[in-house]
């Protein structure tokens, strides 16, 4: 395990490296860096500073200013080698999961490794949060999935960790939410042939949905829930919408999460598809 980890991690920094040294690649990366600075600052999110993503994408930049300074940019490109190698390192975990051999587990991670590299380099090469949630998303599936075959106490564990997961992923980026939609789904059917019962059921709903309450709470004590809300759910419907109203808009907020998840994020999912053909 720790050799093919070593492995995609050099693969992963072979693919990426001539994006590493180059400056910001598209407007996202300087909004993110800037709210980062201004955090670090002592700016107040969705009240002095405002944007319409969740928090942690603007936390984990004021990480990379921290670290970096004036060079944050370099930093953060530098972390998506270590989201997207730990990424690639979960789906051959999934593939393992799912029955299949080493060498099959392998290959899906260095189909994810090299895809998520493949594109424009203002999408791909990006420090972007479609690689950032990447991460917790495998997760949570991959606990998910382990959840099924473990004991009382370790498939609470494994619940539990892949709802914490789901929301993480939530928290960087909004049209994540349907992955603990499918994610439920899959443990309704679980429950159907008796692999799940209905405390995993309760508990990943509890995992899940905590730290975003938690997160309410703190917003409504510091007198920023309302301004949380308008930025995060009513400003970003706003951005989904265009200039489309009633049916028409539900559509176009279909079609761009469908977009995002299943042509922008191909990279994860197509390398488990073809790994369960093989």
């Amino acid at each position: 395990a720790i050799p093919a980890a070593i492995l995609l991690l050099v693969i992963t920094t072979i693919v990426r490296f001539p994006s590493l040294f180059v400056g910001f690649y598209n407007p996202d990366e300087t909004y993110y860096a800037t709210i980062g600075q201004r955090l670090l600052e002592g700016g107040i999110l969705y009240s002095t500073i405002v944007d319409h993503k969740p928090p942690l994408v603007y936390y984990l930049y004021s990480l990379f200013v921290m670290v970096g300074g004036q060079n944050a940019i370099i930093v953060a490109h530098f972390a998506m080698i270590v989201f997207i190698s730990s990424t690639a390192v979960t789906i051959a975990t999934i593939v393992r999961n799912l029955g299949k051999n080493a060498k099959v587990a392998l290959l899906a991670a260095v189909l994810y490794a090299v895809g998520s590299a493949l594109g424009k380099p203002n999408d791909v090469a990006a420090a972007n949060s479609e690689l950032m949630f990447n991460l917790p998303i495998a997760l949570g599936i991959l606990f998910a999935i382990k959840s099924l075959n473990a004991e009382d106490k370790r498939k609470y564990f494994y619940v539990c960790i892949s709802g914490l997961a789901a929301a993480i992923a939530a928290l960087i980026k909004q049209q994540t939410a349907v992955v603990p939609v499918m994610t439920l789904v899959y443990f309704l059917l679980a429950y159907q042939k008796r692999t799940a019962n209905i405390t995993s059921i309760f508990l990943y709903l509890t995992s899940l949905s905590l730290p975003i309450l938690a997160l309410g709470v703190l917003c409504f004590k510091s007198g920023r829930l309302h301004d949380a809300w308008y930025w995060t759910v009513a400003v970003n419907s706003l951005y989904v919408q265009g200039h489309e109203q009633g049916f028409q808009m539900f559509i176009r907020g279909v079609k761009q999460t469908m977009y995002m998840l299943f042509l922008e994020e191909s990279a994860m999912w197509m390398p488990v598809i073809c790994s369960l053909a093989l």
